[in-house]
């Protein structure tokens, strides 16, 4: 996985599909991103104003509460998706850029990724591990969240509050490798049109000798 994105570490860099071990070390690397930690910060600060997860209380302490609960999340997502799941139904947990889609392509492409997936085989799937993991990691998380933010309601609204997150994430890691090239970041990412997402071509069978 030389060349991965610091930012987005799942930005696809080649079409190679990806071992367990790799799947794993993608998740661990995904949980600690730049992205996860700035992101986790994010959401804690809007649940703190809007007092979300009130048994955490308010103050420094009330936020870095909900800043570990957040990356709790994140990281029981991506042992749940990028790993375990993945791993099991061989799906490939990158996100493939396409090569030059029009905005209006893009932005379909990047919706549609929230319940389609490359399988490591090279052809499209259903990305079971981007619609359960985050209704597990929702599940799990009501293990350390106060109580008056526990149960079935809240676990879906976490669920479906992590889609919508899922899909504005895509269309973005759809324009990155433009946004790091044109704005010159500090992120080692792939180049625009540089990776051929197009799935494998079965070679016609062979007449048989006679």
């Amino acid at each position: 996985m030389a060349g991965r994105s610091r930012m987005f570490p799942n930005i696809a860099v080649n079409t190679k599909p990806l071992t367990r071990e790799q799947k794993f070390v993608l998740a661990v690397r995904s949980s600690v991103s730049p992205y996860a930690i700035v992101g986790s910060g994010i959401s804690a600060g809007i649940s703190q104003a809007r007092d979300t997860y009130t048994g955490y209380g308010q103050g420094a302490e009330g936020y870095f509460k909900r800043f570990g609960a957040t990356m709790g999340f994140v990281a029981t997502y991506n042992m749940l998706g990028t790993f375990a799941i993945a791993s099991m139904l061989h799906e490939d947990p990158r996100y493939f850029v396409q090569n030059d889609p029009s905005f209006r392509k893009s932005v379909r492409y990047a919706l549609t990724r929230v319940a389609v997936t490359r399988m490591d085989n090279g052809n499209d799937g259903v990305n079971w591990a981007g619609l359960l993991a985050p209704l597990g990691a929702s599940a799990v998380m009501n293990t350390y969240v106060p109580a008056d933010s526990q149960g079935v309601g809240d676990t879906f609204s976490r669920w479906g509050i992590a889609l919508a997150i899922q899909a504005g994430t895509n269309v973005l890691k759809e324009y990155w490798p433009r946004i790091n090239k044109k704005l010159r970041l500090p992120d080692v990412g792939i180049a625009p049109g540089t990776v051929d997402t197009t799935p494998p071509q079965t070679p016609p069978p062979q007449p048989k000798q006679q």
